[in-house]
């Protein structure tokens, strides 16, 4: 049995006005029932599985980053 895994990268978009802040990123996440623990400075691990590192640029995210791996 193999084991699949993915790195996924996205970026924040220039043309929306939004708060891209990370509480404010860290609540959106609350309020959507998705489970989150800090695993240091900006990384952290979602629902058991997934490792997500914010990028920042300003104080503001530029881009987040998702590992994973199924087996």
């Amino acid at each position: 049995m193999g084991a699949e895994s993915f790195y996924v990268k996205l970026f924040a978009s220039d043309f929306v006005e939004t708060n891209s802040s990370i509480p404010y990123f860290l609540s959106n996440l609350a309020d959507l029932k998705i489970k989150y623990k800090s695993r240091g400075t900006n990384e952290f691990k979602l629902d058991n599985f997934l490792i997500m590192t914010l990028h920042l640029n300003n104080d503001e995210i530029s881009e987040i980053s998702i590992e994973g791996c199924f087996s």
